[in-house]
């Protein structure tokens, strides 16, 4: 069979009067897929949830490997490979999906073998929708027992597909991947459990033919209530005898004691009702208990609480026992397997990352983008298809040095912290650039190596609007305020001015005189710029323009700057300690600077010509910090409190805005600036800036 060529039409042939259809050589009958469906939903309502999968599985693993051999058969195949890719053609051929392999590894020696592949429009999961409904675990059992039994045929040992994804619980597309048992991880326990089998005839048949024993008890009641007994107290599930109106517990085994923590007396008598984890399970007890009574059998999941208080996740599967008002119901229930817990889990969290507000994305250990939710996709502008196979450099602006990557980097592979946050500008596919703060944290397995990297970031754009229209209402508030200070400070010099002025007019001066004259129109011309100056800083205070630069060497100018000024100094010395840890980070320089030179400049008028200026530098758990203190009188205590308040001075002369400017300034740049004084003791300003920003 050449499964590249040929068509079904050229593979069956019908024999009707024989009553017969042939694929090949070998007799075929014509299901549709409802057909199936209803098969599906038979077993499931008869044998339970995972036991129709077990059954589903074994059927479809015959079918692939009886299929495999019988291709090999009639066709020569150029090699294993070949035979081995005939196996999702012959699934789109016969109408269970359309395959579309991503990955189809198969070495001549057979040591290296792998198959990944999508099924796209899966009857199986198309079914299971239709009579079941959304499931939390995959769906496509016979399908992936096909999968198994081609790969099985064409190896010669034991094969495993285990199915990745699926339509039947909300994805897309179905993906599935396939091993040889000895490579698989403990993904695939639960797949290679179910092609194994189980005895259905020792978990079940006794208990329904005991139960069916109890119903025609005439005959031989004794000797059913002891095969029911023994089955009852020895069971390995938990079983337990209920009024199907109530929930009061009539009998219990002991499985059922040992599992929920309880004797079994402190169970008989109560309702199973206190038993439920969630009010939800309670509530859809209700519709569970209608179709018991309709057709004698239901099925449905639940959470129930044990006396330790954790929950237990269980399948309960019910049969109604009894006629009349002597109706009861027969309970087995059965805990979910840790893979399938784990598989709800990782469910639930996908769903959390798919919904989630936050912009979020997942990458794979190297650095490529596996997955993005919607809102990264409406955010930033990209389709998820764009996306994916990209890293996360399409989101890097200008803004992103290369020193705040390094530091990054170093956080999230340190295993003792794993992650990495703090606030970056990031920008659209259209070049809009956008704030976020941003967490990054390290995806580790149980062996603690790194398998990925997610990322949740916050569009912070809202709030740093409006942060800055706090900050224009307040300068609006103090407009006020500052127009009285304005007057009153630009008065008094622009009076002396005036009054310089008409003496230079009036007559003849003498030397003496005049050079008076002139240092007054000097030194009040020099107040009122200065006055301007600070108002117009705090008034309209300009964006940072943020660029790499030397704490220390900025320091250090403005430290020769002051010793320079003899005048100003007098006797004062400045003792100046960098530390040279500091590495040059991003700071607006001008703005900086003139928040260390109003320190300073306070700090030597403090000491009235007399005393010692310290300046010193260091590095504290990522910040750079400098502290400005002198030796002179200190703050007095009634200042303390509005110290960094616009306005406020103890100066005979000022404005009271160079303390207010610098700690805004310092603020913009994600710092913090503090005083600590005491009367007679000197003052000393600290001012912290984050060295990564």
């Amino acid at each position: 069979m050449n499964t590249e060529s040929e068509s079904l039409n050229a593979l069956l042939r019908a024999a009707p009067q024989d009553g017969k259809l042939l694929l090949g050589d070998t007799r075929a009958i014509l299901l549709t897929a409802p057909s199936m469906g209803v098969l599906r939903k038979a077993l499931i309502d008869t044998v339970g949830l995972a036991y129709a999968r077990g059954i589903l599985m074994r059927f479809g693993f015959a079918c692939g490997y009886g299929d495999a051999k019988a291709a090999k058969a009639r066709t020569r195949f150029a090699s294993d490979r070949e035979w081995l890719m005939a196996g999702p053609k012959m699934h789109s051929l016969i109408g269970h999906a359309a395959v579309d392999p991503i990955e189809f590894t198969l070495s001549p020696d057979h040591k290296d073998f792998r198959v990944r592949a999508r099924w796209r429009n899966s009857y199986e999961a198309e079914q299971h929708l239709a009579v079941a409904g959304p499931s939390e675990a995959p769906v496509c059992w016979s399908l992936l027992g096909y999968a198994s039994g081609w790969s099985t045929a064409v190896l010669g040992e034991k094969a495993v597909a285990v199915e990745t994804r699926c339509a039947g619980s909300g994805a897309e597309d179905c993906e599935l991947e396939i091993r040889r048992v000895a490579d698989w991880d403990a993904r695939a326990r639960e797949t290679t459990a179910d092609l194994e089998g189980v005895d259905l005839q020792h978990e079940m048949s006794l208990l329904e033919r005991t139960v069916e024993a109890l119903r025609e008890s005439r005959v031989s009641e004794r000797a059913a209530k002891r095969k029911f007994s023994a089955l009852f107290d020895f069971a390995a599930d938990m079983i337990w005898i209920s009024n199907i109106d109530t929930g009061e517990l009539l009998e219990v085994n002991a499985t059922t004691a040992r599992t929920l923590g309880y004797a079994r007396e402190e169970l008989l008598g109560r309702s199973v009702l206190e038993f439920y984890f969630d009010a939800r399970d309670r509530n859809r007890r209700a519709t569970f208990v209608a179709e018991l009574r309709q057709r004698r059998t239901a099925v449905m999941t639940a959470t129930f609480r044990t006396s330790s208080g954790e929950p237990l996740e269980v399948e309960l599967r019910a049969s109604l026992i009894g006629e009349g008002a002597e109706q009861r119901a027969l309970i087995v229930a059965r805990e979910f397997r840790e893979s399938l817990r784990e598989h709800r889990r990782a469910l639930a969290l996908f769903e959390a990352f798919r919904r989630s507000n936050d912009v979020m994305f997942y990458c794979d250990r190297n650095g490529i983008i596996l997955d993005v939710n919607a809102a990264f996709t409406n955010r930033y502008g990209f389709t998820r298809e764009e996306a994916i196979g990209q890293t996360p450099r399409i989101l890097r602006s200008r803004h992103s040095t290369h020193d705040v990557y390094q530091r990054m980097w170093q956080e999230i592979l340190d295993p003792a912290k794993g992650f990495w946050r703090g606030q970056l500008i990031n920008k659209t596919k259209e070049g809009r650039e956008i704030p976020v703060v941003l967490t990054i944290t390290a995806v580790r397995d149980a062996s603690g190596e790194i398998v990925g990297y997610v990322s949740n970031a916050l569009d912070v754009s809202d709030q740093i609007a409006l942060q800055g229209r706090v900050a224009h209402a307040e300068a609006l508030a103090s407009l006020g305020e500052m127009a009285a200070v304005v007057a009153h400070e630009i008065r008094n010099p622009l009076g002396s001015i005036v009054m310089a002025a008409k003496q230079l007019t009036v007559g003849k001066l003498a030397k003496a005189d005049r050079d008076m004259v002139y240092r007054v129109l000097r030194d009040e011309s020099q107040r009122l710029n200065e006055t301007l100056t600070n108002f117009l800083a705090y008034a309209r205070p300009r964006e940072l323009r943020l660029e790499r630069a030397d704490l220390n060497a900025l320091v250090e100018d403005v430290s020769r700057t002051l010793e320079s000024n003899v005048e100003l100094l007098r006797e004062i010395r400045v003792d100046l300690s960098l530390d040279d840890r500091i590495q040059p980070f991003p700071v607006d320089r001008d703005q900086l600077r003139q928040v260390v030179w109003n320190i300073a400049l306070n700090a030597v008028q403090a000491m009235d010509g007399r005393g010692t200026l310290s300046v010193r530098t260091a590095l504290e758990s990522g910040f750079a910090c400098l502290t400005i203190s002198d030796t002179g009188p200190g703050i007095p205590e009634a200042a303390k409190a509005g110290l960094f308040k616009p306005f406020q001075t103890t100066k005979q002369q000022g404005t009271g805005l160079g303390l207010a400017i610098a700690q805004r300034i310092v603020k913009a740049h994600g710092g913090s600036i503090e005083a600590e004084s005491g009367p007679g003791r000197g003052a000393a300003f600290t001012i912290r800036l984050p060295t990564v920003q």
